[in-house]
């Protein structure tokens, strides 16, 4: 460094040790700041149809430290489930989903299912397609039914994921309790009874769907035996202009 002036001695060495102080910062992060493991929250893996739910994702560090982090978010079946930059999942359809989340390399998923709302009060009608008589039950019957104009019908149903109960109302003026569960392919089914004036209707093979948790179409089979009698009379009926009420 013969020569040199002192000032340049001064400038070479800070332009120096500014060039360490570079190198370190840009070295990579020591273990204790390594991603050791990615999981998501809040636990959800259950969603009613055009629901929404806010997925975060959360990193474990190497000194056991945990921070919230921004993911890069996908969905397996977009038709099912789809998911927004933010980790907000919109439930779009009927079946299951795999929401995932990757970062630094690793990756947190969550199997989420989807099915319709039954929840609510649902009020139509409902139209004979069959009927039969066995024994001695009112051969007259089938009759007399196939003679009344579309017949009125109530449910009044909550929803516990795939569990439903509640009741249901017959003609405006019998009522009775009803159970049921939704199929993975979003139909529900039900059943129940009610008994009135010595005669007892049981709803049975009741099938239906909703897809837009508004409207529900299906069909059911509904049975009567009267105390007294032998046999019974059976209908098959479908429902029609079923509604979600207020």
């Amino acid at each position: 460094m013969a020569g040199m002036r002192p000032f340049h001695v001064v400038l070479l060495i800070a332009l120096a040790a500014g060039a360490a102080c570079n190198s370190k910062d840009s070295s990579p992060s020591g273990p204790s700041q390594t991603v050791t493991a990615l999981t998501l929250s809040p636990a959800t893996d259950f969603l009613k149809l055009k629901a929404t739910e806010r997925f975060a994702a959360t990193a474990r560090l190497g000194d056991g430290t945990t921070r919230e982090v921004t993911a890069r978010w996908s969905s397996d079946a977009v038709a099912v489930a789809t998911v927004d930059s933010g980790g907000l999942v919109t439930a779009a359809g009927i079946g299951s989903a795999t929401i995932i989340a990757d970062y630094e390399g690793l990756r947190a998923t969550r199997l989420l299912q989807v099915l319709p709302d039954y929840a609510g009060r649902w009020a139509g009608d409902f139209v004979v397609e069959s009927c039969s008589v066995t024994g001695s039950f009112l051969p007259q019957w089938c009759a007399q039914i196939r003679a009344l104009p579309a017949l009125p019908a109530r449910l009044d149903l909550v929803q516990t994921r795939s569990a439903v109960s509640g009741s249901w109302t017959l003609q405006e003026d019998a009522t009775g309790t009803i159970t049921g569960n939704i199929a993975s392919n979003g139909t529900l089914t039900l059943q129940g009874s009610v008994f009135r004036g010595g005669v007892t209707t049981t709803i049975s093979s009741w099938e239906s769907l909703t897809t837009d948790n508004q409207s529900m179409s299906g069909a059911f089979t509904l049975t009567w035996r009267a105390s007294g009698l032998s046999g019974s009379a059976a209908t098959r009926v479908r429902l029609r202009n079923f509604q979600k009420r207020p």
